[in-house]
C-alpha cells in the first residue's frame, strides 16, 4: 500500500473517532441536561445527586453512577448504579421503562424514623438489593403490560411480578379520584408472582411473634392449625389444596408462585368487595404452588 492510502486512512480514523468522542460528549451533556429537568420535578422533600452520568451512542442506555437519595419518606439510601435502557421522555408518566438499579442500600443510621422502626422489628441492620423493571402503556388499546418487576436481595429474597391489564384510561393520576376513577375501570388480565425467600418470611413470624408476646416456633404454629382449621371448613377442594400449599410455605418458607388468571371480567377495586377467600379464588382463577426449602441440619 502507498504510503499516501496510509496517510490518508490515517486522517480518516482521527477524524472518525474525534467525532465519536465529540458525540459522546455531546450526548453526555445533553443526558446531564434531561436528567436535570427530570430532577426538578421530584416530590417535595426528596433530593438526589450523583457522581456521573453519560449516554451511550451505541446502544442507547442511560447510565447514571454513585447515586444519592435523600427523601422525607425513607431517608437517605445510596445506589452504585442506575441504567435505563429504555424510556418515554414525551409524557409527564412515561408509556414505557426499562430501568435496572444496581446496589440500592439502606443502612438503619441513615434511615428516618419511620423506616428505622420497621428494619428494627425485622432486625435488619442494612438492606442492600437490586431492582429491574420493564413496562409499556398502549393508550390506544388502553392495556398495561408489566413485563418484568423484579427485586432481589441477599436479606430479603427475590420477588418477581409480571401482568397485562386492560382498559386502563390513563397512567396520569394526579390526585384521588384519578386513581378511583382507574381502579374501578381497569380490569385484570392476568398476574403472576414469584417469590424465593431469603430470610424475610422468617423475620416477620419473628416479628409478629413479639408483638404477641410469644416464641416464633409458638407463632407459626398458631398460624399451621388456623390454615389446618381453615382446611376442614372448606367445601371447594381446589380451594384446600392452595391451603395447603400456603401452610407448606409458612413452615418451610421456600419459593412460592401466584398466578391470576380471571374467568370473567374483573376491574381492579372490586377485588377488596369479595367477601370470602373462596370468591376471590373462584373468580380470579388464583393458583398457588410452593417448594419448601430444605429441611434445617440440627
Amino acid at each position: 500500500m502507498k504510503k499516501g492510502r496510509i496517510a490518508g486512512l490515517a486522517v480518516i480514523a482521527v477524524i472518525a473517532g474525534g467525532g465519536y468522542f465529540v458525540a459522546q460528549l455531546y450526548a453526555d451533556h445533553l443526558v446531564d441536561r434531561w436528567i436535570g429537568a427530570i430532577l426538578t420535578k421530584l416530590p417535595k422533600g426528596t433530593e438526589v445527586k450523583y457522581r456521573t452520568a453519560g449516554y451511550s451512542i451505541w446502544n442507547g442506555e442511560i447510565r447514571l453512577r454513585d447515586v444519592k437519595v435523600d427523601s422525607q419518606v425513607a431517608g437517605e439510601a445510596r445506589i452504585k448504579g442506575v441504567t435505563v435502557a429504555d424510556f418515554d421522555k414525551f409524557h409527564r408518566v412515561p408509556h414505557y421503562v426499562k430501568v435496572k438499579v444496581r446496589g440500592f442500600e439502606m443502612k438503619r443510621e441513615k434511615a428516618n424514623a419511620a423506616t428505622r422502626r420497621w428494619m428494627d422489628k425485622l432486625r435488619y441492620k442494612s438492606i442492600t438489593v437490586d431492582v429491574e423493571y420493564a413496562y409499556r402503556y398502549r393508550p390506544d388499546i388502553r392495556e398495561l403490560v408489566i413485563e418484568k418487576a423484579r427485586i432481589t436481595g441477599p436479606q430479603v429474597g427475590t420477588l418477581e411480578l409480571s401482568g397485562r391489564l386492560t382498559n386502563v384510561r390513563s397512567l396520569d393520576v394526579r390526585h384521588l379520584g384519578d386513581l378511583i376513577a382507574i381502579g374501578m375501570q381497569s380490569v385484570v388480565r392476568g398476574v403472576q408472582l414469584t417469590y424465593t425467600d431469603g430470610s424475610l418470611a422468617d423475620r416477620l413470624i419473628a416479628s409478629y411473634a413479639a408483638e404477641r408476646g410469644i416464641d416464633a416456633k409458638t407463632f407459626r404454629a398458631s398460624l399451621v392449625h388456623d390454615l389446618d382449621a381453615e382446611m376442614r371448613r372448606t367445601k371447594s377442594a381446589n380451594l384446600r389444596r392452595q391451603i395447603q400449599h400456603v401452610r407448606a410455605f409458612v413452615e418451610r418458607p421456600g419459593k412460592v408462585v401466584i398466578t391470576v388468571k380471571p374467568r370473567t371480567t374483573v376491574p381492579v377495586f372490586l377485588l377488596a368487595a369479595m367477601p370470602t377467600p373462596h370468591m376471590i379464588q373462584r373468580t380470579l382463577g388464583i393458583n398457588i404452588t410452593t417448594t419448601p426449602s430444605a429441611p434445617k441440619k440440627k
